[in-house]
């Protein structure tokens, strides 16, 4: 195992199917419609629905496509935002929240779509939440209520069902999202990358954005290597955005992850695991995994700290035995981390931040159908229809409270950890 974890690059990476596609450095001036800063998730999405609308786009991501939180996440793709779909039509009404919601489901649709002609990026079918400790049935209840308000197919898992697939004296009762699913994320943004130059766009990597500023025309982009000069802007640049606009800076925390692969051998995981869609735990501050063949990818630890920790892997390995002792302290073929962008009032920022500047951010813990959903939401309002984006107005840059916050932030994992623990003692 590799234990220079900072320098370490993810499994997905060295998995991909796709392992040699390079976009270029921008190296000249130019002239578009839009101009987007990010080349993850967020950034790609809206220069594909941009350019398959007919304008024309020029992405510019600083390191590589998909090199940071994008290409380093859990895979995940499944309905929802990180506020539920319920807290949602309390804080804006039944008709907005709902249909809020009902984009994510949308995104989710989305992505599906993209794929019918790539088999190779989904991973496995499914996706299996299941609890650390009985709940009285609130799990089930609040399902069977997704299923009658939104339309959404949660499927019941009673604890006999959930231990015949996943083999651990930890968990109680589960629900199932059949429609979940989860996928290869570095080979899911390079086809991205990949079908918006198809359709006119212009990706260019290793151009880092020093500055965008307003011009007689519109807004210019700036980098070392050339300038690019826009009639609008997306700014799809996660925990970067500091560096670009202060506004968005302040307002998204930088929140690590970490995430392990290892392979045991297809009958060594059987004994463990037998269910192949996603699976997540109930608990505040919970463990994602996933089976790939004879691979398990895990994925936990949540910490606003920017350093690696030092026996992240003998942590990590602890966390997996907790749960699965008969798969022993496992070894890890890869072991890294990712710094996702979170907000405040925990959903993305996609909004108008001035006349012709767009934010499209934010979008850690949400899952990869919601950049999709917020990217449609910006393109649809630069093509001229506003109802999508003004769905997100509740929702904008909030400051975030700077290295206090991230202090508090912190806390409240740790605060959170705590209940966990005591409900699963009392359990």
């Amino acid at each position: 195992m590799n234990s220079a974890f900072g320098e370490c690059d993810s499994w997905y990476r060295a998995s991909s199917v796709r392992p040699e596609l390079r976009w270029p450095t921008l190296a000249s001036n130019a002239r578009v419609d839009v101009a987007i800063v990010g080349g993850g998730f967020a950034g790609l999405w809206s220069g594909l629905l941009l350019a398959q609308s007919g304008l024309t786009v020029t992405l510019l991501e600083g390191g590589r496509v998909a090199g940071k939180a994008s290409g380093r996440n859990g895979g995940f793709v499944s309905g929802g935002w990180l506020i539920r779909a319920e807290r949602l039509c309390a804080l804006m009404g039944e008709e907005r929240g709902g249909h809020l919601y009902r984009l994510s489901l949308e995104g989710r649709n989305r992505v599906r779509r993209f794929l019918a002609d790539k088999p190779d990026i989904v991973q496995g079918e499914g996706k299996l939440k299941v609890l650390r400790h009985a709940d009285g049935g609130k799990l089930h209840e609040w399902g069977a209520m997704m299923n009658r308000r939104f339309g959404t197919r949660f499927e019941p898992w009673s604890l006999s069902r959930v231990q015949s697939h996943l083999k651990s004296k930890r968990y109680r009762d589960g629900l199932q999202d059949p429609d979940g699913f989860h996928v290869q994320p570095i080979d899911l943004a390079h086809a991205l990358a990949e079908t918006a130059e198809a359709a006119g766009a212009r990706v260019c990597e290793n151009s880092p954005v020093s500055r965008v500023g307003r011009e007689a025309a519109g807004w210019c982009v700036e980098t070392a290597g050339g300038s690019v000069s826009a009639d609008r802007v997306v700014l799809a640049t996660n925990v970067q955005s500091e560096l670009i606009s202060p506004i968005l800076g302040r307002a998204i925390l930088p929140v690590a992850t970490y995430v392990v692969a290892g392979v045991l051998g297809e009958a060594a995981l059987d004994e463990a695991i037998t269910y192949r869609g996603a699976i997540a735990d109930t608990r505040r501050a919970g463990d994602y995994y996933r089976r790939i063949g004879d691979r398990l990818i895990w994925g936990g630890r949540m910490t606003t700290q920017r350093a690696i920790p030092a026996r992240l892997a003998e942590e990590m390995s602890g966390d997996i035995a907790g749960v699965y002792p008969q798969l022993g302290r496992m070894a890890f073929s890869h072991c890294w981390t990712g710094l996702m962008g979170y907000t405040r009032h925990q959903m993305p920022v996609v909004a108008e931040l001035a006349r012709g500047l767009f934010a499209c951010t934010g979008f850690g813990g949400h899952g990869l159908n919601t950049c999709p959903a917020g990217a449609h939401a910006v393109a649809q309002a630069i093509l001229g229809d506003r109802t999508e984006l003004d769905l997100f107005s509740e929702f904008g840059p909030v400051w975030a409270g700077g290295p206090a916050g991230r202090a508090a932030t912190q806390a409240e994992y740790w605060r959170r950890q705590m209940i966990d623990w005591w409900q699963e003692r009392a359990a």
